[in-house]
């Protein structure tokens, strides 16, 4: 029985290591799509943003508290241990007599409203600039959000990038060694010279250097995927997915349209020029009186006693009109006028230096897509041709009609081949990318 113990206690150890080591080997796969996901669940900047857009959502509902009825209430109850006193003079030789003014006690409880009625349509500009710095949040809300969706898609291809390339180098690699074999054998069987047989060693020793840097920026491409993702850098990702093939058409016209429309950083600048140019009017109506209707109601009194007693009590109401004119606070409206102009005109002048940048940078993305096409085309055919002449290498090779070095030179020139072809598919996706962030086509 103790042996049975024991044997349990050395399975259940071993069972839990395993499970352990395979927990441990496990790595979190991500797509494209939960990526972006991902990242915009863990982004600070993105979830600053909501709760900026979430302030602006309450001084909305401040502002437009302004336009309602005011209604302010309070209650009062004092005990006077000193009450003011009249002195009365006697009459006919008597002596005079002092009379207080105040008894022991008194209670008020008083309850006020406030209706503003006129003020030369400062409170409805007021409600509208609110309701533009909603828009002006909003927009930047999703300009965050598109930032933060091309950083993930950028880091994601570049990610898919370096394993691809050490995908590449690695084939290579086993290449070289197969071909390192196949040499091996037929020197000592006398049918290939020393310099050859040096010369294969000397190329495959050449390619580890080359896998262990592609290994390292792999992992580093991971790193960097991994601090946008908002992951911790222990996190263990695996990528799913690949390159696209094809690549579509894209219509200037039709996407210049887009980038004025839809851009959210060129609409949240045009929001802001109307912003402040309703804070401006309203600053320039502030030098104007304002009419509002007031009216009191109170009940209070007096006595003698901590209890006043309702016999003691009485009842007011008033209402009325108050108008409040402004007339002199030292040049402060004024500055604040001549700021809401100035903040105008800069919000301007940044529209159109953004409006004129983002066209330049949109001709420029797509003269460079079309140009990496171009590129496309003659690389795939390149990369065709390169693993063609690597084969009748190897085959003339076989026959004793090429010799060993030519074929690692056509294998070379097929791996390096493969390696720009991934390079400039990587910068079409990127591209692709760009166009998307600029034109704001967030479902591509």
């Amino acid at each position: 029985m103790k042996r049975f113990g024991i044997l349990y206690l050395i399975f259940f150890v071993c069972f839990s290591g395993n499970v352990a080591i395979a927990q441990s080997n496990s790595a979190l796969e991500v797509s494209l799509e939960e990526a972006i996901q991902m990242a915009k669940a863990n982004n600070e900047m993105l979830k600053i943003s909501e709760e900026k857009l979430e302030r602006v959502h309450q001084k909305y509902r401040e502002i437009r508290a302004e336009a309602l009825p005011q209604l302010e209430g309070s209650v009062s109850w004092n005990h006077y241990f000193m009450a003011p006193k009249i002195t009365l003079p006697g009459q006919n030789g008597a002596p005079s007599t002092q009379l207080s003014i105040k008894r022991d006690f008194d209670f008020e409880a008083q309850a006020n409203v406030s209706q503003v009625l006129w003020a030369f349509g400062r409170v409805r500009n007021a409600i509208n600039a609110a309701d533009r710095a909603i828009q002006v949040e909003q927009f930047s809300k999703e300009l965050a959000e598109d930032d933060l969706i091309f950083q993930t898609k950028s880091a994601f291809f570049n990610a898919l990038l370096a394993r691809q390339a050490l995908e590449i180098v690695t084939a290579s690699q086993e290449n070289a060694r197969q071909n390192q074999q196949s040499v091996r054998k037929r020197y000592r069987g006398g049918r290939v010279s020393r310099f050859d047989h040096v010369k294969m060693a000397s190329d495959l020793a050449a390619r580890k250097p080359i896998v262990l840097n592609a290994q390292k920026d792999f992992q580093l491409a991971l790193n960097t995927l991994k601090a946008v993702l908002g992951l911790s850098g222990e996190t263990e990702i695996s990528l799913k997915g690949e390159f696209k093939g094809a690549f579509g058409q894209y219509n200037a016209v039709r996407l210049r349209a887009d980038l004025l429309k839809e851009n959210p950083g060129l609409l949240s600048l045009r929001e802001s020029v109307e912003l402040y140019g309703n804070l401006a009017t309203n600053q320039k109506r502030s030098f104007l009186p304002t009419l509002e209707g007031v009216a009191s109601y109170s009940y209070s009194g007096d006595g003698d006693d901590f209890y006043i007693g309702k016999s003691n009590m009485f009842s007011t109401l008033t209402a009325g009109l108050m108008l409040r004119v402004p007339i002199w606070e030292g040049g402060a409206k004024s500055g604040r006028y001549r700021q809401a102009l100035a903040d105008q005109r800069i919000a301007m002048l940044e529209l159109s230096q953004a409006e004129r940048e983002m066209e330049k940078e949109l001709d420029s993305a797509l003269a460079e897509f079309s140009s990496q096409k171009e590129t496309l085309v003659a690389q795939e055919e390149s990369v065709k041709l390169a693993r063609q002449s690597y084969e009748l290498a190897k085959g003339s090779a076989a026959t004793g009609k090429a010799s060993q070095t030519e074929v690692n030179d056509a294998e070379l020139r097929w791996t390096n081949a493969q390696l720009s072809l991934g390079v400039t598919v990587f910068s079409l996706h990127v591209l692709e990318a760009r166009i998307e962030y600029l034109t704001s086509q967030r479902n591509s």
